[in-house]
Parts: C-alpha cells; structure tokens; sequence
C-alpha cells in the first residue's frame, strides 16, 4: 500500500502464453533459448502477453516472432490450459501465469529459430526427456495438449 494516497498494490503474476506446436507426424517442436535467462535450455515457443493484447493475440504475435509461421498456417488452434511458473529477471524472480496453447502444421511448413531462439526442433513424443527444460512443466503440458496428460 502507498504510504501517501493508501492505493493497494499487488504482486500480481505476469501472464504469458505458449504453444505446444505438432506437425502431422505428431512431433512436437521445441525451442532452444538463445539468451538468458535459461540460455541453451529448451522450452516452448512462447512468451509475455504485451499491454492491450488478449492471450489469442499474444500467442499468435509470439508463433510469428519466434518461429516464423504466420496465424493462417496453424490448424485448430486452441487453448489447453494453464500452469505457474518462475522467471528469473535480473534480479528479481517474476511469477508467472503461462495459457498453454496447441495447434498442428503440416510436415512441409518451415519453421525456423528467431528472436530469442537458437534453434528448434522437430522431436519423437518418447525422445522428450532427452532434453534439458528451462520449465520443468514443459514436458507435462506437452502430454497435456496431446490428451496423454
């Protein structure tokens, strides 16, 4: 509360969006981070939801600026669920509120790392845990988003 008007304050979480992305093989693709926090790390195409968009509007901003595919591309784009989360920024450690979406492409759509991507990945559903997880829910929602959850 502020000590000179008395207007409450709340340490409310950040809201953000990703996408559990499945070609017609049913691998799902994943996103090495190419910067920190988590560098190296994979996770999902995603991020925050920026002022004055809805989570829809977010997801389809972030599919665009981090992979490369337009809205038009993705069939049967949904949403699935939501999880909490915790993200190192700087110095503080910002809570998070991630909707989970999902959709599919067909296998000849090219999708390619930008933004804070590396790279990404086409992977097998049983060569999940093979791979180092900046949130370790990812694998969770994956199998989540594909009804295996």
């Amino acid at each position: 509360m502020c000590d000179s008007c008395g207007q409450s304050y709340y340490d409310n979480p950040k809201p953000c969006v990703e996408i559990v992305l499945f070609n017609d093989s049913e691998q799902v693709l994943l996103s090495k981070r190419a910067v920190e926090p988590y560098k190296g790390k994979f996770d999902l195409p995603g991020g925050f939801v920026d002022k004055g968009e809805t989570l829809e509007e977010a997801i389809v901003r972030e599919v665009n600026e981090e992979i490369g595919i337009d809205v038009e591309r993705l069939q049967d784009l949904r949403y699935v669920s939501s999880y909490k989360a915790f993200y190192p920024w700087g110095k503080e450690i910002v809570h998070n509120v991630i909707a989970e979406f999902t959709a599919t492409v067909s296998n000849g759509i090219q999708v390619k790392g930008m933004d804070d991507v590396e790279l990404v990945e086409w992977v097998d559903m049983e060569d999940l845990n093979k791979y180092d997880y900046s949130i370790p829910e990812v694998p969770m929602m994956i199998k989540l988003a594909l009804g295996r959850g």
